[in-house]
């Protein structure tokens, strides 16, 4: 009898090489934002949104939706990321105004994207991103601090600044350094910026102030402010 062994022997190494060379499908995500109950893209001035998958925070972009249209009158709706490898993800929206600066953005830290499937984001919350304000002075007269008499320049930010006055930055640096930059403010529509020439007794001898500033979100706020010598004789600031 003609034995079947030789042919068994040739059919099984062609089942596992088959079974082992199963490529690894794509999973995809719906990513759903909102920007709450009651803000739209149009009362943000967002005119463009991007849904983006990264590995970990800061990471390298593994997918991205690109920017899509933000509806003017919109307060929440999905962008589709597709072609992601099954894995745990880090996943960006970003908001952008019609210049192209992002001003808004919502992040989930941990997201699981399975083999195959589409999966559901939770509500991602776009929140106004911080602004930053980088204030130059310049001295009485466009002189040196030592003529000015001014050893350092006290720079304070506040908010609701009309209203109920909250101070939210207050740094003293060398007058010599003519440049100060305070990061990571909230956005708010009433700033006031206040400015103090100090002498070496720590006496302010001239000022400045601004008034009525907004800072929107994700705004790099740049301004010049000279500073004025105070009335008296020795200068005096109120």
């Amino acid at each position: 009898m003609r034995s079947l062994f030789p042919a068994f022997a040739l059919v099984v190494p062609l089942m596992l090489s088959a079974c082992g060379d199963d490529a690894v499908k794509p999973g995809s995500l719906n990513v759903h934002w909102t920007q709450g109950d009651f803000a739209t893209c149009s009362s943000r001035f967002v005119t463009k949104l991007e849904a983006r998958a990264l590995k970990k925070k800061g990471g390298d972009l593994v997918g991205t939706s690109g920017k899509v249209t933000c509806p003017a009158s919109d307060k929440s709706g999905s962008i589709p990321i597709v072609d992601l490898d099954p894995g745990t993800y880090y996943v960006e929206v970003e908001g952008f105004n019609q210049a192209g600066d992002g001003t808004y953005l919502g992040v989930i830290e941990k997201q699981a994207v399975k083999e195959g499937k589409a999966s559901d984001t939770a509500e991602i919350e776009l929140e106004g991103k911080p602004a930053s304000i980088t204030i130059n002075w310049t001295l009485p007269g466009g002189v040196q601090c030592n003529v000015a008499n001014i050893a350092k320049v006290q720079v304070q930010v506040y908010f609701n600044a009309t209203q109920q006055t909250v101070k939210v930055a207050d740094q003293t640096l060398p007058c010599s350094t003519g440049t100060v930059t305070i990061p990571e403010l909230a956005p708010n529509s009433d700033v006031a910026i206040s400015l103090k020439g100090l002498d070496s007794a720590n006496k302010a001898i001239a000022q400045a102030r601004l008034e009525g500033e907004s800072l929107e979100a994700g705004e790099e706020y740049a301004e010049t402010v000279p500073l004025e010598s105070c009335p008296g004789t020795p200068p005096t600031c109120p």
